[in-house]
């Protein structure tokens, strides 16, 4: 018990005097004194909490302690807008007021880093004079055709990245960096994640598919490239995640160019094109390609063999439609 309180007293520095009343102090100022009070107080503690190894009378072990589960201890996770008031400039502001009714409030499983939380509240607000909707990852504006708009916010400290999934940033930016890093897929980020981390524990396992991963990677790429740039983007709020990724680069990016990665070109990620050695370039209908994060740039086709039919997307995509829907990750 003296070592626990000697690494309690260490962890707390100056604070840990505050463990203790003012008669319970010592009069020496050592902190090496503070070690005896504080012990006393953790034992009587577990006493209290029915912590303690049981003893009989024989003074003979009965039974051990049990396993402390940190699941029943953790902290309630609830994911709320960062605003709690209107800001628009035509309000006065006004005060949010919660969207969903009690009954209705969603309890979806939120991911951070590695730790998995079931059923963590999401709320929204509602600004009852401009009826704006406020949302922990963006905002919501109705235009005056009708359209609701999507704010994304570069704030924010969970995006969505599924149904009933969402995410922190420990947890999306590993995504990203695994990407770029590793130059893996989706699909390899997937197996990698749901066999290291996502049946750890079976009572809180959560098994994700490619279309959240694929999610994370953009919303984390948005937000950083927005950040960066000191803007907000705002996109229509129905959009597919396929229409988010090409609005995102034309609102971003610069003549074409993400500014992050322009002048970028190592040989690591920038190779020529080499063609197979079985393969006659003369026979081949391409003047240049080069490859870059294993992305054919320049005249494009179907990575099947024997198809050379169009990429359903030029911009990351390897198969054509068909072969996509039979053999890619792609978004329902």
């Amino acid at each position: 018990m003296k070592s626990l309180a000697r690494a309690l007293e260490e962890h707390l520095g100056s604070n840990a005097k505050t463990l203790l009343k003012h008669k319970e102090l010592p009069s020496n100022s050592d902190n090496d004194a503070l070690i005896t009070p504080i012990a006393t107080k953790l034992d009587s503690m577990a006493s209290v909490l029915k912590l303690e190894p049981v003893f009989s009378k024989s003074v003979k072990l009965k039974n051990k302690l049990a396993t402390i589960s940190q699941h029943e201890i953790t902290a309630i996770h609830v994911i709320y807008p960062a605003s709690m008031e209107c800001e628009d400039m035509n309000c006065k502001p006004f005060a949010l007021a919660q969207e969903t009714h009690p009954q209705d409030i969603p309890k979806i499983t939120l991911i951070k880093g590695t730790t998995i939380h079931k059923k963590v509240h999401v709320l929204s607000g509602k600004c009852s004079h401009c009826d704006a909707r406020y949302y922990a990852d963006h905002e919501g504006v109705d235009q005056a055709s009708g359209r609701r708009n999507k704010i994304y916010l570069n704030s924010a400290k969970y995006v969505k990245v599924g149904q009933n999934i969402w995410v922190d940033h420990s947890f999306s930016n590993p995504v990203v960096n695994g990407m770029y890093s590793f130059h893996a897929s989706a699909a390899a980020y997937t197996d990698y994640w749901n066999s290291t981390f996502g049946q750890v524990n079976l009572e809180y396992s959560t098994k994700l598919n490619c279309r959240h991963i694929w999610q994370a990677f953009v919303q984390e790429s948005v937000q950083s490239i927005a950040a960066d740039q000191n803007v907000y983007l705002e996109l229509n709020g129905n959009l597919p995640i396929d229409e988010v990724t090409r609005e995102a680069f034309n609102a971003l990016g610069q003549n074409g160019v993400i500014y992050a990665a322009n002048g970028h070109a190592c040989p690591e990620c920038t190779q020529p094109y080499r063609p197979p050695e079985n393969e006659n370039p003369d026979d081949m209908n391409v003047d240049h390609a080069d490859v870059v994060d294993g992305i054919v740039m320049g005249p494009t086709h179907c990575a099947f063999n024997n198809c050379e039919s169009e990429l359903l997307n030029a911009r990351g995509g390897s198969f054509c439609p068909i072969h996509e829907r039979a053999y890619g990750c792609y978004e329902q």
